[in-house]
């Protein structure tokens, strides 16, 4: 059975019999913040729970008969790390705003819907590249 092997942000790193995925594991060549799936999981998990349970039982990859088997593997695990620093810099762009808005201050005003446009932009931009 072929165990597909992505970085954390989805990059494939490649497929390997499951023996060969085990022994990647704990030879260090995969590192256990990378994902892993083989066809029958519903999603990609963590590469720490697959070393978690190697390390108190002996598991292997047994295949099951499913209604549906998916041809392909689900898509790979997004990394959010855009979308968190968008809502940041969005965040203190509404701030800005409002406070600007509050005394007063157009130029504060103004940069303050700059910086939440540019959060926004951040948050957004990303997911529509892929």
């Amino acid at each position: 059975m072929q165990v597909h092997v992505c970085h954390n942000d989805g990059a494939p790193i490649g497929e390997f019999l499951e023996a060969d995925f085990r022994d990647k594991i704990f030879a260090g060549e995969i590192a256990s913040d990378c994902f892993y799936w083989y066809e029958g999981m519903i999603e990609w998990k963590p590469v720490s729970q697959y070393r978690a349970l190697a390390r108190t039982q002996r598991i292997e990859i047994v295949e099951e008969e499913f209604v549906a088997v998916a041809e392909e593997p689900a898509p790979s695990p997004k990394n959010n790390d855009a979308f968190i620093k968008g809502a940041v810099v969005g965040g203190i762009g509404l701030l800005l705003a409002i406070l600007g808005g509050v005394k007063g201050a157009m130029i504060v005003l103004g940069l303050g819907v700059l910086v939440l446009l540019g959060g926004v932009y951040l948050a957004v931009a990303d997911r529509l590249r892929s």
